[in-house]
């Protein structure tokens, strides 16, 4: 028979007897670190400071590259026709009018659909088209209205600009609408200029109630025009 060797009752009881397992430690909770009131106020001047630099740091100009490259596309355009035909003071005339109209055509377009590649494409046409008819014959007036229209309808864009200043988005309305006035005077082809506005009001507004506030002036220049023109006053 095997024998087993007991331990007496009082070796068992004895905590000599358990030296080999070590006593169990109480578990310490990890120490969160306080932030102090000094510690507070220089994380919030830092949050400050960050969001100012933000707001100060100038954003990256996505406008001039692809403008640069319209107005460069036009007075190729241009310079070809004008080489084409005789090079007279008129034509010089023309080809600044219309490489203006252009620009102005494009930041108008890019104000209405608020998409780059959009504009650039509309505008790109529009640069081309001096290839396929002639613009040296048209009159000074006409183009000039057509600018003037156009710098109606940035002006107009401008006035819903965020960060302006006291009464500027006003004085970007009314100037808005003395130059739609005045482009009426000189060409009857900027009579689509408000048609133009209720398409932007339209894309890029929700609230369609305060539209027809806005174009009550446009709309009575246009009616005013239309009544001049059938009396052959304009």
């Amino acid at each position: 028979m095997v024998k087993l060797n007991v331990l007496p009752a009082k070796a068992m009881k004895s905590p000599s007897s358990f030296r080999c397992f070590p006593p169990l430690q109480p578990l310490r909770l990890l120490a969160v670190p306080r932030i102090t009131v000094r510690q507070k106020q220089n994380i919030n001047a830092a949050a400050v400071a960050a969001i100012k630099t933000m707001k100060n740091s100038k954003p990256q100009n996505k406008i001039f590259p692809p403008l640069t490259v319209i107005a460069a596309i036009t007075l190729i355009s241009l310079v070809y026709e004008s080489i084409i035909n005789k090079i007279t003071l008129h034509a010089l005339i023309n080809i600044a009018l219309y490489l203006l109209a252009v620009i102005l055509f494009y930041i108008c377009i890019l104000k209405i659909y608020k998409h780059y590649t959009t504009a650039f494409i509309i505008a790109f046409f529009a640069a081309i088209a001096p290839n396929f008819f002639n613009i040296f014959p048209l009159n000074h007036y006409s183009l000039l209205g057509i600018v003037i229209g156009l710098c109606s309808i940035v002006l107009y864009t401008l006035s819903d600009s965020s960060g302006l200043k006291h009464r500027q988005s006003e004085f970007y309305f009314v100037s808005s609408v003395l130059f739609y006035a005045v482009s009426m005077l000189l060409s009857f082809n900027t009579i689509v200029v408000p048609v133009i506005l209720l398409a932007y009001e339209l894309i890029n507004k929700d609230d369609s109630k305060m539209v027809p506030k806005r174009l009550i002036v446009f709309a009575a220049i246009f009616v005013a025009a239309i009544l001049l023109k059938s009396f052959g006053l304009i």
